[in-house]
């Protein structure tokens, strides 16, 4: 069997004062990968490679610009990895905002197994270990910014409310993370356990 697969999606929100260049499109989405691989490859183990984040700045309705940064960093927990099926399941929140279907979630993959209490359950440390490592990646990727981006913020969009479609969608920036112990899998998720 190969090497599995992965990828998380971020949306983020950005304030400019002119349309940003690529230049500080490119920077942006270099501070967001840095910010990204530099606070959580620790709790990855060291057989998960961290290849590239692919940034589009949307303009408007027919314009974007399109950056990817490539990365190539491994994770750098030691000890045995965890099945490719193990992910920890991070809820990101955006204050009192309530949303069908559940808060955003970031599975995160690279589990190593001396992270897991037991087959369904991750320990204590690891949870709050990860929570920490959320905030510390949050906290540096809003701090993005270049050029005529001047304040960039990652977090969730709401396209409906009260079954009202919104145009445009409202932008709610994260706050906070919540973790628990459970043991999560994308394949959970999508019903094919």
């Amino acid at each position: 069997m190969g090497p599995a697969r992965w990828a998380n999606v971020f949306h983020g929100f950005s304030t400019y004062t002119t349309d940003p260049d690529i230049a500080a499109v490119s920077l942006v989405a270099q501070t967001v990968a840095t910010a990204y691989y530099s606070n959580l490859k620790a709790g990855m183990h060291s057989d998960c490679l961290i290849e590239q984040l692919r940034f589009v700045q949307i303009l408007g309705p027919e314009s974007a610009l399109e950056t990817i940064v490539p990365i190539a960093v491994f994770g750098t927990a030691a000890g045995s990895s965890s099945s490719a099926q193990v992910a920890a399941c991070v809820s990101c929140h955006t204050g009192a905002d309530h949303y069908r279907g559940g808060h955003s979630r970031i599975y995160l993959p690279g589990v190593p197994s001396g992270q897991l209490a037991s087959e369904i359950a991750f320990l204590t440390t690891y949870v709050s270990a990860t929570l920490t490592r959320m905030n510390s990646f949050l906290s540096a990727a809003n701090a993005a910014s270049s050029g005529a981006i001047t304040a960039f913020s990652l977090g969730t969009y709401r396209f409906f409310r009260a079954k009202v479609q919104l145009d445009p969608p409202e932008f709610h920036a994260w706050t906070s993370f919540a973790m628990d112990t459970r043991i999560d899998t994308q394949r959970r998720r999508l019903g094919r356990a």
